[in-house]
């Protein structure tokens, strides 16, 4: 779980917080056990788009995103 987090980190640099995020909730959710493919990419997507939408407009935090 550590190597699948410092990769998160690494990684958010250059794919944004969006898809770092739904990456790293997949791999995580499959190292705890979940194996059901639209739970995977349900879960992961929503809490992502949640997560993000309630940095950037309600606390106003810039997060990273895709550098092209």
């Amino acid at each position: 779980m550590l190597a699948v987090l410092s990769i998160y980190v690494y990684i958010m640099d250059y794919i944004g917080f969006l898809i770092a995020t739904v990456l790293f909730l997949v791999a995580a959710m499959y190292i705890f056990g979940e194996r059901r493919k639209l739970i995977l990419a349900g879960v992961s997507i929503a809490a992502s788009v949640i997560v993000y939408f309630l940095f950037t407009e309600a606390f106003m935090i810039v997060l990273p995103v895709l550098n092209i």
